[in-house]
């Protein structure tokens, strides 16, 4: 068969051979669910198409559709299922390059079709069945980052967009079910028939008496009809809006184009009496939703793909689920209860562009944040003023730290060296992380050092904690309305470096003026930006009682001879608000005055990945993962870790 066929393997060569002994087959395309030959026979243009996924069904399913359409689906003139390999006669028109151009004749000729498979009896049998009830679970389990079946062949969003993309997409969908799952319902109530499942142009053709035929029905699913017309307007927004908005009403020029083809569609099912053209008007949008679902889901499929077919992909996905948003945003308007899950599932995702645009069109503020912050640079600036960034209690309930509070809490820190966070943490899991503290840390709450601890000063110590217990959640070690300010800092691929417990016991005495490290490049004599974080974590009310952390603000970029001079300052913290101290901040821990009080801070230490502290943990280790606990990690979070 030639140097032109050698992409085929020997088992289809020969099944080729022995039904076109002339055919010598040109690779056209090579994609990794199918590739695609052209070849001749005897004066007739013919396309090998083999397949790779689910390869047997498809090709039957395509020879069963070829059959039954014989006019408007090219012929399959040859076919094995067993080897996944078809041979498809050339379609004898010009492929379409415009959707616009040729939706007129397109829709009614693609209505016609379906309408055919329904009348006829088509054998539904030989092709999936798209269930709508289970559609919005399969996109959620195609979204979460970690899918319950850890051995599945199918590729996840994470592998097209990275974890943190597609948790963020995952969370946001998730809170979003409430509206969504009702709204594809109605889907439910249309014709069920065949679905082409990929109705661009370049799978089409117009032929010279004026009909289109279609091909490439690898993709094509059982379902309500209107699986498919996404495909014809680049999404769900367009056809929504044609469907829903009264035609009484003033459109554009594209929304009235669109609903004439979208009716010249609708007209074909109502003429054959399959249901009233007002009720399919009405379900019609939500499955054209349903479509963009399935279109985004069946990148599943695409386990092993190159980089550049990865990038296209990852495109795909977030266009069309902005789709899905854009026709959400429609559908709760005027509904206030829906309006509000919408509001703060953007809220909570940081969509906070989604979120205005969608409060600007609503003309109300569904989602109400004080302003807590207007003063706060100001306020760093001034001599005692201590350096904070206040969090609303819906911020800290969601976990949102949004862009304007991290980028206003990087900028104070970066000029002070700290800044205190109020309001940031959840209380209960900061008593859950005391009481298993107390437990299980007792012998360290005595004035002796253990071996494995660092003291600190007067009645002072450090002892690295374990991630065990309330301490592995990511709440705990990831908290979402901090890390945001932390990656601004010392960028996405910050590790968490240590995790100890800095504790004072009753009667200790002030602590000396340090640093927790020195500058690493102090001869430059340059302003160099954050290598390391200490978040600290007071698990009681931290006053004067007990002694609170005296700062110095600013020392951090400063020789040792300016900073000595330079004026302290002593914030009180309660428990739930934490602050961030740069690892090169004059600091000193105050008097435990009380009689009975310990006083332990949690303290985190987030390091750029290059970084190790090699001044504080000659004695201890630097992080503890028991076996078994670094296994309860989500993946997302687990780059935190990897390092140790």
């Amino acid at each position: 068969m030639g140097a032109s066929s050698n992409s085929l393997d020997k088992r289809t060569e020969n099944w080729v051979k022995a039904n076109f002994p002339s055919a010598a087959p040109k690779l056209l395309v090579k994609h990794p669910w199918a590739s695609t030959w052209r070849f001749m026979e005897q004066g007739q243009v013919y396309y090998l198409k083999q397949i790779k996924s689910d390869g047997a069904r498809k090709v039957q399913s395509a020879v069963n559709i070829s059959t039954l359409f014989d006019r408007s689906v090219p012929k399959v003139a040859a076919s094995n299922s067993k080897l996944a390999v078809m041979a498809v006669e050339d379609h004898g028109g010009t492929e379409l390059k415009s959707r616009t151009k040729n939706m007129s004749t397109v829709l009614p000729s693609y209505a016609r079709l379906q309408a055919r498979a329904i009348e006829e009896g088509f054998d539904a049998g030989c092709l999936p069945k798209l269930e709508i009830s289970a559609l919005y679970q399969e996109f959620l389990d195609f979204l979460i980052v970690e899918p319950k079946d850890k051995n599945s062949n199918l590729a996840s969003a994470k592998y097209f967009l990275g974890p943190k993309r597609a948790d963020r997409l995952y969370h946001l969908f998730a809170d979003l079910e409430p509206v969504v799952q009702p709204f594809l319902a109605r889907a439910s109530s249309l014709p069920y028939t065949i679905n082409h499942c990929d109705l661009r142009p370049p799978n089409m053709a117009a032929r010279d008496d004026e009909t289109i035929s279609i091909f490439d029905w690898d993709d094509a699913v059982w379902g309500p009809a209107g699986l498919s017309l996404h495909s014809q307007f680049s999404g769900c927004l367009r056809p929504f809006d044609a469907l829903t908005t009264n035609p009484a009403r003033k459109t554009s020029s594209t929304s009235a184009r669109d609903r004439k083809h979208l009716d010249a569609y609708i007209r074909v099912f109502a003429e054959q009496g399959f249901i009233e053209a007002g009720k399919m008007r009405e379900a019609l949008p939500a499955a054209i939703f349903a479509g963009v679902i399935k279109y985004i889901i069946e990148f599943r499929h695409y386990r092993k793909c190159g980089d550049k077919l990865k990038k296209t992909i990852r495109r795909n996905i977030l266009k069309r689920a902005d789709s899905l948003l854009d026709v959400l945003d429609r559908l709760v308007h005027g509904n206030h209860r829906k309006s509000q899950i919408l509001a703060l599932a953007y809220f909570k995702a940081s969509e906070e562009e989604r979120l205005a645009g969608f409060e600007q069109r609503c003309e109300q503020k569904f989602v109400k944040i004080p302003k807590l912050n207007k003063d706060a640079l100001e306020h760093s600036r001034k001599v005692g003023g201590f350096p904070e960034v206040k969090f609303s209690d819906l911020e800290r309930d969601l976990g949102v730290c949004t862009r304007e509070n991290a980028k206003l809490a990087a900028k104070i820190y970066k000029e002070q060296g700290v800044v205190l966070l109020s309001n940031a943490l959840d209380r209960s899991m900061l008593a859950d992380c005391h009481e298993h503290l107390l437990e299980t840390y007792d012998e360290y709450f005595q004035d002796k050092r253990p071996k494995d601890s660092l003291r600190v000063g007067n009645k002072r110590f450090m002892i690295t904690l374990s991630v065990e217990g309330p301490i592995n959640q990511p709440n705990f070690y990831a908290p979402p309305t901090i890390m945001p300010v932390l990656e601004r800092l010392l960028s996405d691929k910050l590790i968490l470096g240590s995790l100890v417990a800095v504790t004072s016991l009753p009667g200790a005495k002030n602590q000396s003026r340090h640093r927790d490290h020195h500058a690493l490049f102090p001869e430059v004599g340059v302003k160099s930006p954050p290598f390391a974080t200490s978040v600290m974590l007071p698990l009681i009310h931290m006053d004067e009682e007990v002694g609170a952390t005296r700062l110095f603000k600013g020392t951090h970029l400063q020789p040792t001879d300016i900073a000595n001079k330079m004026p302290e300052q002593d914030p009180v913290v309660p428990v739930g608000s934490c602050f961030l101290m740069d690892y090169r901040v004059q600091h000193m821990g105050m008097a435990n005055k009380s009689k009975d009080k310990i006083r332990p801070v949690l303290t985190l230490i987030f390091q750029r990945p290059w970084f190790r502290d090699y001044v504080n943990y000659d004695n201890q280790e630097r992080l503890i993962i028991p076996d078994g606990e670094y296994d309860k990690i989500p993946e997302i979070h687990r780059p935190l870790f990897d390092w140790k």
